[in-house]
């Protein structure tokens, strides 16, 4: 098992969490440059609710549809293609909009023709304030919990959120593979496979690419190594089970559930998505505005996070009735699409940024996530 590396950054999170010092604030937007809300063929709906009535001065934020045909002009030869995530974007500094896209057909608490902000899609926990969505009827309650990260001074970066995912990004310790199958290689494409791969670091020296020592070169000759393990709930050995579309160059997903998996941080996402545009002028290939939304259970955030370690005695959560709180709170929509009022939101609305780069994967030996020492042992209640 990899050591458990504690860090100023790490420690003084954990300590911030325990003492109650955290807001939860939610603080909007992403740079271009860390990873953009949204490909520009995104669409605005028309406001329309789930189960209910129609906001027609809100114009949601929504994926592209699919295309109607295939388009021609394409290089189908070269397989499945895999991108490795280089970077992630929660909510970097000094950003205008928020990441992701509308999730339940609603503009919570934005103004409506009648004057009247939006309802909830659901109820929001007992002492906890309605959570609005960003313009567009944006849903992301992540990025609110993480903003804390910005109190943190020991680690200065233009997205302190994302620094867990980041650093190990860099160090070549661990990241997230996008595998891309039966794609045409044209502007459209009905229908194409899907997969999100864990890897725990970049495989041992092959005949190609640099020694895992050395870091992630992002050139095309990175190779990422993998046990084979699926991902993605329901799963082949391949993990290539997301259905998806290609539409002017961007790539999505239907809604599906999926596991994102970072080291000792495991979490299940409902009804999740992935969106980015697929650049074929780079070299190598990239996937550029990336965005992974979806659905998290409440307490299977609480325990996802719970598991990350600080040191070989302490987690991120250590116990905090307040860090767990500040999670529960954040409960702004319900696990399963269809809205209703009446119903306690039991989840939280997920959307995170990323961008990614042409690599290689071996199915090397891995070594295990760090884990196994935590147990936050703390649920949200009703």
């Amino acid at each position: 098992m990899r050591a458990i590396h504690s860090t100023p950054r790490l420690v003084l999170l954990a300590s911030l969490l325990a003492g109650g010092l955290v807001a939860c604030q939610l603080i909007v937007g992403v740079k271009d440059d860390e990873g953009s809300v949204r490909p520009p063929d995104a669409t605005a709906g028309d406001g329309g609710e789930e189960g209910g009535d129609v906001q027609p001065s809100c114009f949601l934020v929504k994926p592209p549809g699919p295309p109607s045909a295939d388009s021609d002009g394409g290089d189908a030869s070269s397989g499945t293609a895999f991108y490795a995530l280089e970077r992630v974007a929660i909510d970097p500094t000094g950003s205008t909009s928020a990441i992701g896209y509308d999730l339940d057909d609603r503009c919570t608490g934005l103004p409506t023709s009648t004057g009247v902000p939006g309802t909830a899609p659901c109820s929001p926990p007992d002492g906890s304030t309605r959570i609005d969505d960003a313009d567009g009827g944006v849903d992301n309650a992540l990025r609110g919990i993480l903003a804390y990260a910005a109190l943190i001074p020991t680690h200065v970066s233009a997205d302190p959120a994302a620094n867990f995912f980041n650093d190990d990004i860099e160090a070549g310790t661990r990241t997230l593979i996008v595998a891309l199958r039966n794609y045409n290689g044209a502007a459209d494409d009905t229908e194409v496979a899907v997969g999100l791969i864990a890897s725990e670091g970049l495989a041992p020296a092959l005949d190609v690419g640099p020694s895992p020592e050395a870091g992630p070169r992002w050139d095309g000759n990175d190779v990422w190594g993998h046990t084979g393990e699926p991902y993605l709930s329901a799963a082949g050995p391949t993990g290539l089970d997301l259905k998806g579309y290609v539409k002017n160059h961007v790539l999505v997903t239907y809604p599906h559930d999926i596991r994102l998996s970072f080291g000792a941080f495991s979490l299940n996402l409902r009804a999740a998505s992935i969106i980015a545009t697929i650049d074929h002028t780079a070299t190598p290939g990239r996937l550029t505005d990336g965005t992974i939304v979806g659905r998290a259970l409440a307490n299977e955030f609480v325990e996802a996070s719970g598991q990350i370690p600080v040191t070989d005695k302490l987690c991120l959560l250590s116990g905090s009735k307040t860090a767990v709180d500040l999670i529960c709170q954040a409960r702004d929509i319900t696990s399963t699409p269809g809205g209703n009022p009446s119903a306690s939101c039991d989840s939280i609305s997920v959307g995170i940024g990323f961008r990614a780069v042409g690599a290689g994967i071996s199915l090397a030996a891995q070594q295990a996530p760090d884990g196994g020492v935590c147990d936050a042992a703390l649920t949200c209640s009703p």
